[in-house]
């Protein structure tokens, strides 16, 4: 399997060097206090070296060892914590069947390489743990070897706390180089040597992790806020543009019946003028008809009067002549005057013929004229 590696770390801060950090990885190992990136459901520890007394087990061995726990030198480096694990896809995507085959020849070869690399110091806890996101190993190494003080060589050897056990030159290398000769025959590969990579404990990672998380959610939480933002707008520019388009449609609307009731309105006035210029035509023709009318009355008035005057002329000459006439002595008249005289019966006939115009359409005066003059014709 190719970029799978077995991983050999050590704390970054160096070996534990008092009691308190010591009863803080005995609680951590032994899952004393909750921890956010474990899985409260998960497994157990699993002890395989100690059985979770860690403070109490190393006190015991240092009595052991003739070493007084309680009056030991300032700064001394008490004890180192190895974690040993491999890349997460060494144990993903597996059956629970092979899962636990792999778990188990995982286990035998971490605890083979355990008593190898550190047979020369004493091994106190060795733990694995199974709740978090790959299975691992944290394992409690004493730095306690025995040596001839130069003070005091002839006590022979003695036990003493020598922290170059574990982290003197070359130390950690031959570790990684025995651990990467262990997890071969498992298909794991060793990582990049002298590299210079630290250790950095899961919840650290954790820690930037839910950092991260917490920096993409303020982002995400900006993005949404800015896209919230957006809608609104959008909204309020929608709802704006709607109302804007709907007083636009009701103007238009306005503006469309203002315009078809001018049209309307024009079409009457049109008819309108229509009606007046037909009604003036009718005028104008009635007029001009009544100025014909008036002047034919005019003219037939104008001959009237221009009858009247010749017929009263004749009438009065016709009288004058009669009586001039009817004043003759008979007797004295020669035949043919005689004659002429009884022709008077046949005048007043044709006087009695004589027909006046229409009395409606002559002034008073006329008419009256006219009845004297059928009047006088008669006598």
């Amino acid at each position: 399997m190719d970029d799978i590696f077995g991983i050999v770390t050590f704390d970054n801060r160096g070996p534990i060097k008092s009691w308190s950090q010591l009863a803080a990885v005995q609680a951590h190992n032994n899952r004393e206090t909750t921890e956010m990136h474990c899985d409260p459901d998960g497994p157990k520890p699993l002890h395989l070296i100690g059985n979770g007394s860690l403070v109490a087990d190393t006190k015991a061995r240092l009595s052991e060892c003739e070493i007084d726990p309680d009056n030991l030198r300032k700064n001394v480096a008490l004890a180192y914590e190895a974690v040993l694990s491999a890349s997460h896809p060494y144990f993903a995507g597996l059956t629970e069947e092979d899962e636990a085959d792999r778990l188990g020849a995982f286990v035998v070869a971490v605890l083979a390489f355990v008593k190898e690399a550190w047979k020369r110091v004493q091994i106190v806890s060795m733990v694995l743990h199974r709740d978090e996101y790959t299975p691992h190993f944290h394992v409690v190494l004493l730095p306690l070897v025995q040596k001839i003080y130069r003070r005091w060589p002839n006590r022979g050897e003695a036990w003493a706390l020598n922290g170059r056990a574990i982290s003197g030159p070359g130390e950690y290398q031959r570790v990684h180089d025995l651990y990467a000769t262990h997890m071969a025959p498992l298909g794991l590969k060793r990582g990049v040597s002298r590299s210079r990579a630290k250790y950095r404990p899961y919840a650290a990672e954790l820690s930037e992790l839910d950092a991260a998380k917490a920096k993409a959610a303020e982002a995400a939480a900006a993005s949404e806020k800015a896209a919230s933002e957006a809608r609104e707008e959008r909204a309020r520019l929608t709802a704006e543009w709607f109302e804007q388009h709907e007083q636009h449609r009701h103007i238009r609307a306005e503006l469309d019946a203002r315009k078809a009731q001018l049209a309307a309105d024009g079409m009457r006035l049109e008819v309108r003028r229509r009606e007046i210029r037909n009604a003036q035509e009718i005028v104008d023709q009635a007029c001009a008809d009544a100025v014909a009318k008036s002047a034919a009355a005019a003219d037939e008035f104008d001959v009237a009067e221009r009858t009247m005057r010749a017929l009263d002329t004749t009438v009065d000459h016709a009288l004058a002549f009669r009586q001039g006439l009817l004043t003759l002595p008979l007797d004295r008249l020669p035949d043919a005057a005689i004659d002429v005289l009884r022709t008077i019966k046949d005048f007043e006939r044709a006087a009695e013929l004589i027909e006046l115009p229409d009395t409606d359409r002559l002034p008073d005066h006329v008419v009256d004229k006219f009845a004297k003059l059928k009047q006088g014709l008669g006598r």
